[in-house]
């Protein structure tokens, strides 16, 4: 062995001991994290596993599978096959109920929602005291009729339906035409006939009988029409008999060269309504002195229903209070009869 051999054994041992103890290297520290990281994975995979094995197990062929109807159909006779829906069941809904129809029960919705929202008996005060008819009425009428037309309403409310678009057609013609007048009948008559339709709907909604209060279309279909013509000065005929307590229908028509209208009323009431028409000098027929009255105004050439219901047996007149037509003679009888 040479002398530089034996000086580099000499050195080893003093480079190899001279790394200070307790120190670990990086490489160590990663592998040291990894093998826990990986004891961490296998511990929670076995869990799991064995959790997931610890639930019963289900024999799928003792579950009932549905079945097709082309399937339930090819099968022997026995007991009934589980037919899979074809949609998630829902509870029974009788045919008569509007619900079985919501696409119609919409469009009735949104047509009365459109006819409520036009504000008829706003527009029926603002005409009792307006000089002319507005010039956009006409068109926002116009608008109700489509929305009524466009509506495909039940059996129910056809009749109710029908009778009212025919007003708000009666009311869209003299508005049309610029007449003041009959844009006043008209509202007075729409203001009625939208009551029925909306009682209609509500009643039809609720699936209540339809058509059950006094003065809606069926009942008023079922009254006797008592026909009376009007002329310069006096009614045809001139008397005629009710039942007291039996609601009627006096229709007038007009049939001379003048307006004219008929004011029901007792002795008393004649007297009272003929005093204050002459200390007045005579009264407008649209001056709103009618209210609640029974009464009704009708144009030359035109005809107008007035309902009529006296609950005490008596006589009672009609008569016309326009300037100077009572002093000469218009007035009819009306027997009371119990």
């Amino acid at each position: 062995m040479t002398r530089s051999d034996q000086a580099q054994l000499e050195r080893e041992p003093e480079e190899v001991g001279s790394r200070q103890p307790g120190r670990t290297p990086m490489r160590g520290v990663w592998n040291w994290f990894g093998a826990v990281f990986g004891i961490v994975v296998l511990l929670g995979g076995g869990i799991l596993y064995f959790l997931g094995r610890s639930g019963p197990e289900i024999d799928e062929a003792e579950v009932e599978q549905p079945v097709t109807a082309e399937e339930a159909e090819a099968q022997p006779a026995g007991p009934p096959a589980t037919v899979a829906p074809a949609h998630e069941a829902t509870d029974d809904i009788s045919e008569e109920s509007p619900v079985a129809i919501p696409g119609q029960t919409s469009a009735v919705l949104l047509g009365m929602y459109v006819v409520d929202s036009f504000g008829f008996p706003g527009l029926e005060e603002a005409y009792a005291e307006a000089t002319e008819v507005g010039d956009r009425d006409a068109g926002q009428v116009a608008n109700v009729l489509a929305a009524v037309d466009a509506v495909d309403w039940p059996d129910e409310l056809s009749d109710f339906a029908a009778t009212f678009r025919g007003d708000v057609a009666g009311l869209h013609e003299a508005m049309e035409a610029g007449d003041l007048e009959g844009a006043r009948h008209g509202l007075e008559a729409v203001h009625g006939s939208q009551h029925d339709l909306s009682s209609g709907v509500y009643a039809w909604l609720a699936g209540t009988p339809v058509g059950g209060h006094d003065d809606g279309v069926q009942a008023r279909q079922s009254m006797e029409v008592i026909e009376i013509e009007m002329t310069e000065f006096a009614y045809g005929p001139e008397s005629i008999d009710i039942e007291a307590g039996v609601p009627v229908i006096l229709r007038f028509t007009n049939a001379g060269m003048l307006e004219h209208e008929a004011m029901v009323g007792d002795a008393h009431m004649q007297d009272e309504w003929a005093a204050a028409s002459a200390n007045e000098g005579g009264h407008d027929p649209n001056d709103g002195h009618h209210g609640d009255l029974m009464a009704v105004t009708v144009l030359p050439g035109e005809t107008a229903d007035l309902e009529v219901h006296i609950d005490e047996p008596g006589t009672w007149y009609m008569a016309c209070h326009l300037t100077g037509h009572y002093e000469q003679g218009q007035v009819a009888t009306i027997n009371v009869t119990s």
